[in-house]
C-alpha cells in the first residue's frame, strides 16, 4: 500500500527510454475496516458502500487514499439519502503492527424531515396514478433531493406515457421549523395530444403494411407518448434494412391537442 514509482527519461542516439523506477515498499494487511458513530443507519446497510475491503486468507484488502475518499463520498450519499445533509465522515487509518486498521467516524448532525407535501397543477391526473407505487417523500419522511428526483422522475414518466409530452415539473423545500420542510411539487400539465392520423415518408420498395408492423402501437386516437414513438422507431431499425428511420410528431408540441406522427 505505500508503493511509490517515479519516472526517468534518456534520451541517447535518438532512441528516448523510459524508466519506471518502484520502490514497493513494506507490505501490509488491511486487518480491520469498521464504523463508528452511527446512531439511525445500521453497520450492515453502511459497509456495501466502503471501497476499502479487510483482507483474509488469500488476500491482503484493498487500500489506497482513493478508495478511502470514495468510501467517504459513497457513507455521505447514503446518509444524505436519508435526510442527514450536512453529515461528516472522517477516515482514521492506523498502523498496527504493520497492518492497516481504518475507521470510518460518523458525525451524523440533524436530520431533515418532510413536515408537509403538497403537489399543485395536477388537474386531470389523480396523485393516484401519478405515484402507483407511492411517493419517496411524505409527512414524517426524511427529506433528500435524491427522493425528489425520483419523485420527479416517477411523475413525469407518468405524464410522458399519458399524452402530455410538454409536462414540465418544478419542487421546492421551505424551512418552517429547524429540519421540518414544506415541500411544495408544482406540475404545469401541458395539453394532452392525441395521435391524429399516422404519415409514412420515404417508402419506395418496402410495404406498407410491413412498416405498420413495426409501428403498430401508434393508433390514430390513441394518447401519444414518448415510449411509444422510440419504440416504434428501434422497431423499424430491428430487421436491418433501413439505412435511417425516425418517429416524430409533424409539428413541434405547444398547444394542440391532435397531431400527425411521421
Amino acid at each position: 500500500f505505500d508503493a511509490q514509482v517515479t519516472t526517468q527519461t534518456q534520451k541517447q542516439d535518438g532512441v528516448e527510454t523510459v524508466l519506471y523506477q518502484i520502490a514497493k515498499g513494506p507490505r501490509h494487511k488491511v486487518a480491520a475496516v469498521d464504523v463508528a458513530g452511527n446512531q439511525h443507519i445500521p453497520a450492515k446497510e453502511l459497509y456495501p458502500q466502503i471501497k476499502v475491503e479487510k483482507g483474509h486468507w488469500f488476500s491482503h484488502g484493498k487500500y489506497s487514499q482513493k478508495l478511502v475518499r470514495a468510501s467517504v463520498k459513497s457513507l455521505q450519499g447514503i446518509y444524505a439519502a436519508h435526510g442527514f445533509a450536512n453529515a461528516k465522515i472522517t477516515p482514521e487509518v492506523k498502523n498496527q503492527g504493520g497492518n492497516i486498521v481504518i475507521t470510518f467516524r460518523v458525525n451524523e448532525g440533524p436530520q431533515d424531515i418532510v413536515e408537509a407535501l403538497r403537489i399543485e397543477g395536477n388537474n386531470t391526473v389523480p396523485v393516484s396514478k401519478l405515484a402507483p407505487n407511492g411517493l419517496k417523500l411524505e409527512a414524517g419522511k426524511p427529506y433528500s433531493q435524491k427522493a425528489a428526483v425520483e419523485d420527479r422522475n416517477q411523475i413525469m414518466a407518468q405524464y410522458l406515457n399519458s399524452g402530455y409530452l410538454t409536462a414540465t415539473f418544478r419542487q421546492t423545500a421551505r424551512e418552517v421549523a429547524p429540519h421540518r420542510l414544506e415541500v411544495v411539487y408544482y406540475i404545469n400539465e401541458g395539453p394532452q395530444v392525441h395521435t391524429a392520423t399516422i404519415v409514412t415518408l420515404g417508402r419506395q420498395h418496402t410495404q406498407q403494411a410491413f412498416i405498420n408492423r413495426d409501428i403498430a402501437q401508434i393508433k390514430p386516437g390513441r394518447p401519444l407518448t414518448e415510449s411509444e414513438m422510440l419504440t416504434s422507431e428501434s422497431e423499424l431499425y430491428t430487421p436491418g434494412i433501413f439505412d435511417w428511420a425516425e418517429v416524430d410528431p409533424r409539428r413541434r408540441i405547444t398547444t394542440q391537442t391532435q397531431e400527425d406522427v411521421v
